[in-house]
């Protein structure tokens, strides 16, 4: 098991099946193909344990998330929201803040602004509704440009941004997430 994930306290076991109905039936009105293609790497996986948990606050540091765009917008800098390669958490949380105020990216500040107003704050814990994380970088979407060891790998861009943005305007002590652990052969 990876150091960051055992800091994880009270995780509550999730089955496969539970796991992957919840993520296709997240997955279903988005028409991400790489997403789907990643629930069907998934399905055909044995080494993979799944649990929920709340993850604190101050871990949010240790997540990067992927690359993303909409549509890139030439000659501005930067060109799309979050590079190929990802960045952490923090950085694109406060480039966020810089688009907001800017009006750069709007079908994606759309997404997210809408995406905020849904996310439940109770007794200061965001119940992410389905989105999940991992550290084995081989269950992610995307080839990270960070090495580092230690980090979560975030999915669900525009909840995760809004989870941020949230943060930052509230008094949050944890997020609700699902994990996806890969096990070590025996």
């Amino acid at each position: 098991m990876e150091a960051l994930l055992m800091m994880i306290k009270n995780r509550q076991d999730v089955s496969r099946d539970e796991f992957l109905a919840k993520w296709a039936e997240d997955e279903k009105e988005k028409n991400d193909q790489a997403m789907v293609d990643l629930l069907a790497k998934h399905a055909n996986r044995t080494d993979v344990k799944y649990y929920s948990s709340v993850l604190p606050v101050q871990l949010l540091s240790s997540v990067i998330l992927p690359g993303h765009r909409h549509g890139l917008e030439s000659g501005k800098s930067p060109d799309r929201e979050a590079p190929p390669e990802g960045n952490s958490f923090q950085a694109v949380i406060s480039a966020y803040e810089f688009y907001m105020e800017n009006g750069r990216f709007p079908n994606c500040i759309e997404k997210i602004s809408k995406t905020m107003h849904q996310l439940k704050l109770e007794n200061g814990i965001i119940d992410a509704a389905f989105i999940w994380m991992t550290e084995a970088r081989e269950l992610a979407n995307a080839n990270y440009g960070d090495e580092r060891e230690g980090i979560l790998i975030g999915n669900g861009f525009h909840r995760m941004v809004s989870i941020g943005l949230k943060a930052k305007a509230e008094e949050v002590k944890g997020v609700k997430f699902c994990f996806a652990e890969k096990l070590n052969a025996a």
